[in-house]
């Protein structure tokens, strides 16, 4: 039998055990007295015998006055940390539920656990209804991953995602938040064709920190602030960005800088122009999110700064996996379940089903099968066929997620549901000490 307790529980624990022990010795001791006294009663019925007197007249029955104890308070004045700490001063400290219960106790706790195993599967196992959810909620699911694949809904450009983006902006705004940031930047100033900066068109989303989801609202909107460009490097290699002679935007690689200036510059400023930053935080949300629905898309937080040799292999066309499609699988994924949980929940019948949150066990069961069955069949789908396009990063985020926050729910329930069963058969067991009680009173 499990062994884990936690310090409350192992309190108890050791009082019962200790006063079970002490129980033990008090019967034992009664039962010696009335051995004793059964000897001396027999012994007493012969020396009358032996004497010609007749006991049978006499009432086996005697009465006792029962005089109470006015000085009993004493022994209810101990708190329970007291308690606790006089037993583990005699002793008892590390009591464990085979200290307790015999052998043959401990087989009737596996068989009622087990009956109360069996209940619980009964009132939470999916019945034909619920069967249709499954297969309805796991067809859902297929739809959305063959249907939407991580290459879809995206512009061909960044500049196509700035357009967009830009219609439902205000013109006044549009020069300042919508033009070219200096971490897109990929060719050599001049006095700069030397340089060896490893940053080109097609490798800049995942070598500039501008571009990363996180790193890029402190690194991006710096960059934004003080024209400056760093690479996800370890030494975090920056450049100033130099504005082109004839557009004048800032497109063009110049002399690197150290980081540390960068960031005392990006300070200073922020304290003479509050503005600056303001608007620098609002082009680095435009921005990205415009590149995110591009086909490039942006790479994956964390994995991008771990490795951007894997994060560029996430991004290239055999894949298609970035921000966009593992956020967009997250999001659909959820949705779908809503929809489900809700139907589900509308068929919800007190009078059959007994217990609300044992109905919402079998709705957490549907969610959770069907999202395992649609992400299997997804994987095995983009095995055979190579098409990695088709693989739901998203959906396989939920589907993991489920899987343990559905176990911790029914865990929860089902450890409620046992104990109200026990409590119940507790309650009724105290019920008939008492009417015992009472009859002897």
């Amino acid at each position: 039998m499990a062994d884990k307790f936690n310090e409350n529980e192992r309190d108890l624990l050791n009082v019962l055990k200790c006063n079970q022990d002490k129980s033990d010795n008090l019967i034992n001791k009664v039962e010696d007295i009335n051995n004793n006294l059964d000897d001396r009663i027999n012994a007493t019925r012969e020396l009358l015998k032996s004497l010609n007197i007749d006991i049978s007249k006499y009432s086996n029955y005697s009465k006792i006055k029962n005089e109470s104890n006015t000085n009993s308070e004493s022994v209810l004045e101990k708190t329970w940390e007291d308690i606790v700490r006089d037993v583990n001063d005699e002793g008892y400290v590390n009591t464990g539920i085979n200290d307790i219960l015999t052998n043959k106790e401990q087989m009737k706790v596996y068989q009622k656990i087990d009956e109360i195993n069996e209940q619980f599967s009964k009132a939470t196992g999916l019945n034909s209804i619920d069967i249709k959810f499954l297969f309805f909620a796991t067809a859902l699911q297929c739809l959305r991953q063959y249907l939407i694949s991580n290459d879809k809904f995206r512009f061909d450009t960044d500049k196509g995602g700035d357009n967009f983006i830009g219609k439902f902006v205000p013109r006044k705004y549009e020069d300042i938040l919508l033009g070219s940031v200096p971490y897109d930047a990929v060719r050599k100033a001049e006095g700069y064709k030397d340089q060896n900066t490893g940053i080109s068109g097609a490798n800049h989303r995942y070598m500039a920190l501008g571009h990363d989801p996180l790193l890029g609202w402190i690194f991006g909107t710096l960059n934004i602030m003080t024209n400056t460009l760093t690479k996800n490097s370890p030494l975090l290699t920056t450049y100033i960005v130099k504005a082109h002679p004839t557009t004048g935007n800032y497109t063009q690689i110049g002399e690197s800088v150290l980081i540390s200036e960068v960031f005392i510059n990006g300070v200073n400023l922020a304290k003479n122009d509050y503005k600056l930053l303001a608007v620098s935080v609002i082009r680095q949300a435009l921005h990205l999110g415009a590149d995110a629905f591009t086909k490039m898309g942006l790479p994956i937080p964390i994995i991008n700064t771990i490795s951007p040799d894997l994060s560029s292999k996430l991004l290239s066309e055999n894949f298609r996996i970035d921000v966009y499609s593992v956020s967009r699988g997250i999001m659909l994924s959820t949705l779908i379940n809503s929809i489900i949980s809700v139907i589900h929940g509308l068929f919800y019948d007190k009078k059959v089903d007994i217990k609300r949150d044992l109905y919402e066990v079998r709705t957490r069961k549907i969610l959770s099968y069907s999202n395992a069955l649609a992400t299997s069949s997804n994987i095995i789908y983009t095995a055979i066929t190579k098409n990695f396009t088709r693989l739901d990063v998203g959906g396989a985020v939920v589907t993991l997620y489920r899987l343990i926050t559905d176990y911790s729910f029914i865990s929860k329930v089902k450890y409620e549901f046992i104990n109200e069963i026990l409590d119940n058969e507790l309650r009724q067991e105290i019920e008939k000490i008492d009417d015992m009680y009472n009859e002897l009173v």
